[in-house]
Parts: C-alpha cells; sequence; structure tokens
C-alpha cells in the first residue's frame, strides 16, 4: 500500500483521495491477479485508475466516470492525472456504455452503486458484462444499517425525513465539500435486497462479513478517514471493544451490517 502513497504523494493531492485508492487496492488486490480484462464503475478522480494503469500495463484496464452530480470537483483531478498516467476513461454513465462484444474478467465498483438511480439496472448491467468466469466486487454502505455515512448522520425512519430533520447539516457538507447533489444521487439500497435480486437473476452472490473488521481497523490506521468518520469509528470501536460484533453473525442481523462487501458472479448451468 505504501507504493500508492508514494505514487501520489509527491504531487501534494489531497490525502483523502490517495487514501481512498489505497482502500480500493486493498480490496481488490486478491482478485485482480489472474484477470486480465478490467473494468471499474464510478474511477472518481481516477487515483487509483492510475495506479492500476501504471503498474499493470499488460492488463486491459478501463475505468467509467461520469463525474455527474455531486462530484464535479473531480474532472481537474481526471485531467492531469490523464495526461500523466494515460489511462483509458470512458466520461460518460455505464447506462451510456454500449459493449457488444468485451465481457470482463473483474468487474469492480467502489462505494457508487449507492448513487445511481437503479441498482437492478446496474447489476444487470454488470451481469451483461461479465465473462463466464468473471466476478464483479461491489462495496457500498447498506442503508439497513441507520447511518448516512456521506453526512455522518442518523438515518431516521426514512430519506425523506432525515432530509427535513438535517437539512442544515446536509447543506452545509454540500457546500464545503462542493458536492452539490449528493445527497439527491443516494438510492438508500439494502444489502438484503440486493442478495434477492442477485438470487432471483440466477447470480451467485457472496457477501464478506470480515469487511466490519477490516473498516475498524482502517478508522484506527487512517487518521484523515478517522476524522471524516468519527462517530461510526466510536460505534465501531465500542462493538468490537465489548466483543457486540458476534450480532452481525446472526442470520437474520446480517443483513443489517453497515457496510457491504458482495462478489456477484454468473452461475454456470
Amino acid at each position: 500500500m505504501k507504493k500508492i502513497e508514494l505514487e501520489f504523494k509527491k504531487d501534494n493531492i489531497n490525502k483523502k483521495f490517495i487514501n481512498e485508492a489505497v482502500f480500493g487496492y486493498s480490496l481488490i488486490e486478491n482478485h485482480i491477479k489472474n484477470k486480465n480484462k478490467i473494468l471499474e464503475i464510478g474511477s472518481g478522480p481516477c487515483f487509483l485508475l492510475s495506479y492500476l494503469t501504471k503498474n499493470f500495463p499488460k492488463k486491459k484496464i478501463i475505468g467509467i466516470e461520469p463525474t455527474g452530480e455531486g462530484f464535479n470537483r473531480y474532472k481537474s483531478y481526471i485531467s492531469k492525472l490523464k495526461k500523466k498516467y494515460g489511462f483509458k476513461l470512458l466520461e460518460k454513465g455505464y447506462e451510456d456504455y454500449k459493449n457488444t462484444s468485451k465481457k470482463y474478467d473483474l468487474i469492480f465498483s467502489i462505494n457508487v452503486i449507492e448513487h445511481v438511480n437503479s441498482w437492478k439496472n446496474f447489476i444487470k448491467f454488470v451481469s451483461n458484462n461479465l465473462s463466464d468466469e468473471g466476478k464483479c466486487i461491489l462495496v457500498f454502505p447498506n442503508y439497513s444499517f441507520p447511518y448516512e455515512s456521506h453526512f455522518n448522520i442518523p438515518i431516521i425512519i426514512n430519506k425523506k425525513i432525515t432530509r427535513i430533520l438535517f437539512k442544515n447539516t446536509i447543506n452545509k457538507h454540500e457546500e464545503i465539500n462542493d458536492s452539490d447533489g449528493l445527497w439527491n444521487s443516494l438510492n438508500f439500497i439494502e444489502l438484503n435486497d440486493v442478495m434477492n435480486f442477485c438470487t432471483k437473476n440466477n447470480l451467485k452472490i457472496d457477501v464478506d462479513y470480515n469487511i466490519i473488521d477490516f473498516m475498524i481497523s482502517r478508522v484506527s490506521k487512517d487518521k484523515e478517514f478517522k476524522n471524516r468518520k468519527k462517530i461510526i469509528g466510536l460505534i465501531g470501536r465500542f462493538l468490537k471493544a465489548t466483543r457486540l460484533l458476534v450480532i452481525f453473525k446472526i442470520p437474520f442481523l446480517k443483513r443489517f451490517i453497515p457496510y457491504a462487501f458482495v462478489i456477484i458472479e454468473k452461475k454456470i448451468t
């Protein structure tokens, strides 16, 4: 992971984006080695895409990033990094990507699916573009757990009521972070719904419940992330210290895990 930090640290780039690239790579590292055709959906400012392009030159790696509502701040980074690293990026939404022949061995999307208009269409897109032996890695906040991680606020009943109660907090966050429209982009996706949808559509889905331990570890090691996620960090450390994390191993309660890491594959008949 130090290689990623050293790669971008010299450019005096926002530490948050460097840390997110480190985080993303740590999640796909064990899956990328034997995959030759790779698609990242939601490349953001493209730090991870830049690193992958440089360090895996023999692999065919493509990113998709529309720099849509709530993410305009990415544009300047994309322009600078593209000149330096020469990565392949489709600056459009996944809905506008017409792939007639190429199938991917690995598709990954980190903290993206909660922002799309239809997560069901997103998963259908993934299924249509995976090779028979391909894998898709999706990482996203699970809104069955009553906490909104982008704005660090509790969810009160539903999105509409939460917006009313925390209007000032939401507006201030969007203004400070130049992310107008971020709240509107959220679809409040729930893990249990994703699992049921995959099952009904002949897709195999595995959930890695170790992601919670991983996230708690990140809070302790990543100071910048800790400052952004103070509340959830406190909750996580409390649950771990009191050994209450085991509640997420109870079958019925697994659906409420705060953060989801799933691997989707086609069922070969």
